[in-house]
């Protein structure tokens, strides 16, 4: 019985050390940024690089009211596929514009030895900055991983973000978490009854 219990103990020790806490927000409302606290490191993978990404400004897409279009170069001799996670963080060349943040997994195919474009479903994460247009540059910066984004993510997860309605809503949660007091109740409730 004895051995039972330092067993259990060890094994609940170990998984603590596993589990990360998420942090709580840490930049101020109204300025979101990504900060070490509350983002996780994130780049392609070897053999990818993002040769430019610029905000899609005259892109039609019903994935995204604001897609950034990204190139990317594979300069392997093999098809690589990768995917952005979830939480996602597109950086400005100039603060000017807004942040932009991908709120789903991105999953992207890129053959050997070709630059290929890609559109990303891209949201705004500032709501008092300029939006991407096609002279804004991005980079990606990292994996925002705090409470409130990562319940947004939890949200949507399995979700059908297609359609101008529903891709408004889930821009209107975003502010409400980076610009505005946190997801409501109602936002919450709404975000649970898409398809």
């Amino acid at each position: 019985m004895r051995n039972c219990l330092v067993i259990t103990a060890a094994a609940l020790l170990a998984l603590g050390s596993i589990c990360e806490k998420v942090p709580e927000r840490g930049w101020e409302r109204g300025f979101f940024r990504p900060i070490e606290e509350t983002n996780k490191p994130w780049g392609m993978p070897a053999g990818l690089s993002l040769t430019s990404c610029i905000g899609a400004d005259d892109e039609d897409t019903m994935v995204s009211l604001l897609p950034l279009l990204a190139r990317v170069f594979n300069e392997t001799g093999s098809r690589i596929t990768t995917t952005l996670p979830a939480g996602t963080v597109f950086e400005p060349g100039n603060y000017e514009y807004q942040y932009m943040i991908i709120l789903q997994p991105y999953v992207l195919t890129v053959p050997p030895d070709v630059d290929t474009t890609v559109t990303l479903p891209t949201f705004c994460c500032n709501e008092e900055l300029d939006e991407p247009d096609d002279e804004s540059y991005y980079t990606i910066h990292s994996q925002e991983w705090e409470v409130e984004m990562n319940e947004l993510v939890a949200l949507l997860k399995g979700k059908r973000l297609r359609g101008y309605p529903t891709l408004d809503l889930v821009q209107e949660a975003l502010f409400e978490i980076t610009d505005g007091e946190g997801l409501t109740d109602t936002m919450r409730t709404r975000l649970s009854s898409l398809p």
